[in-house]
């Protein structure tokens, strides 16, 4: 037993709840459970853990870092379970935080050292504990603001795997150099100027590790911004190529109404003329001519109603069959030229679907409604054919091997607006709800029906 000092022990096993704090803090967002009941269940769970590795490391004179090390693969798998992040995300903070923290202990170990100089790494003094923990807690208070404001930021934005992975060995490296540098005995420390080179070399990694850390964020938000940047413009590329496709209709329905106008003119002439045998030939020469395709009418965006007419005369060209129930109000929050990129990204997903499938199974049902003033309702159903590829839960394309770019163009917009998308299908049929504030105050409800 290298300590009769229960207590004392005790104390330095409780180092895990500021580490678990630290590792908590840049998971604001993330939480599955409110941050006070989180504490409670926490401590709940790790203090009888800390009386467990207290009473092996007291009664079994077993080495204090043998016994931490179970305890911190426990914590880090509650951590795991307690956020809603990927586990990239989760090893490369956890490591963070311990790597911090053992650059905290090692400066514990130096003051203790001057206190206790005939004692070592596996000695367990109130100078260390004490020094320990009130270290931690400075640190904490200092990188609190920071670590809240930038690490959830990170955390949230970053998405790639591959980055926060490859973060983990130089984490672990610095965890390592910091675990090799304590001093077994601290009488070494005494000799020659070995003190004051340890002290540098503790300074040196927690400051280089706290410049890289800095400097991991300004790449990865670069990063982020350049990807962002991207992602827009490919949005708005898809934006243009819903407005071009709605004016080729305009154009081609103003061609037919021109015409039109030409026909009035050439059946007066005639009926001016009484030549009654004539009027009749052209009239049937006209009606045979005619586009096969009626203009329907659906709300009062002229924009929409020509998108959607497009999209109806694709249907019957390849055999689906369409229902369409529109009911648009004239006080919505998001602008024609999304409006019409978010339904022309629909129905065109839609169809490409349809074409996977034989004919007499294709149907796309397409609803817009407004529900108590409150929030636009845009939901699609359509058969699909070719087997759904995801990952990390989102929908890939079937055609390229990235996202599917029109329904990330559909949440993007929705979001964009306050709203929501959400996208799932069974074995036939694939589902898209989209929900859009009709105003700034109808967010909260929207977000709270949307969770049911």
């Amino acid at each position: 037993m290298k300590t009769n000092d229960l207590p004392l022990v005790f104390l330095s096993f409780m180092i895990i709840f500021p580490t678990a704090i630290m590792c908590f803090l840049p998971m604001k967002n993330r939480l599955k459970m409110p941050l006070p009941r989180l504490m409670v269940v926490g401590s709940v769970i790790l203090l009888p853990l800390v009386l467990v590795a207290t009473a092996v490391e007291y009664y079994m004179d077993v080495s204090i870092n043998m016994v931490m090390l179970p305890l911190v693969l426990i914590s880090f798998i509650l951590y795991v379970r307690s956020v809603d992040a990927d586990i990239s995300v989760c090893i490369a903070i956890f490591l963070w935080c311990w790597s911090m923290m053992s650059s905290i202990s090692n400066m514990a170990a130096a003051i203790d050292a001057v206190y206790n100089p005939k004692m070592g790494a596996d000695d367990v003094t109130a100078a260390f504990v004490i020094s320990q923990q009130l270290i931690a807690i400075a640190w904490i208070a200092l990188s609190a603001y920071p670590v809240i404001k930038y690490g959830t930021r990170i955390i949230d934005n970053l998405k790639l795997r591959n980055i926060w992975y490859a973060s983990t060995p130089v984490t672990a490296i610095y965890l390592s150099l910091n675990f090799l540098i304590r001093p077994l005995h601290y009488d070494t420390l005494y000799t020659n100027k070995v003190f004051i080179a340890f002290i540098a070399v503790i300074a040196a990694l927690f400051v280089t590790q706290i410049f890289l850390t800095v400097l991991f964020y300004y790449i990865v938000n670069e990063i982020d911004s350049h990807a962002q940047l991207a992602e827009r413009t490919r949005l708005l590329e898809m934006q243009e190529s819903q407005y071009i496709t709605q004016q080729k209709y305009i154009e081609a329905t103003a061609r037919e109404r021109h015409d039109f106008r030409h026909a009035v003119r050439t059946l007066d002439e005639l009926l001016r003329a009484g030549d009654l045998t004539e009027m009749r030939r052209f009239l049937d020469d006209y009606i045979q001519a005619m586009p096969k395709n009626t203009i329907t009418r659906y709300c009062n965006i002229n924009a929409v109603n020509a998108l959607l007419n497009y999209y109806a005369g694709n249907a019957e060209e390849y055999g689906i069959k369409l229902l369409l129930e529109i009911d648009i109000p004239d006080n919505i929050s998001i602008g024609t030229v999304e409006l019409c990129s978010l339904l022309g990204n629909i129905l065109e997903n839609a169809v490409n679907a349809c074409l996977e499938v034989p004919t007499v199974k294709r149907f796309i049902h397409l609803s817009v409604m407004n529900r108590d003033d409150t929030a636009l309702y845009i939901v699609s159903t359509n058969c699909y054919g070719k087997k759904l590829r995801i990952k990390d839960g989102k929908y890939l394309s079937t055609h390229r091997r990235r996202n599917g770019l029109g329904l990330r163009s559909i949440a993007w917009t929705a979001q964009s607006y306050g709203g929501l998308a959400d996208f799932s299908n069974d074995e036939e049929n694939f589902y898209i709800n989209v929900k859009i504030p009709l105003h700034k105050g109808a967010e909260k409800a929207l977000d709270d029906d949307f969770a049911r």
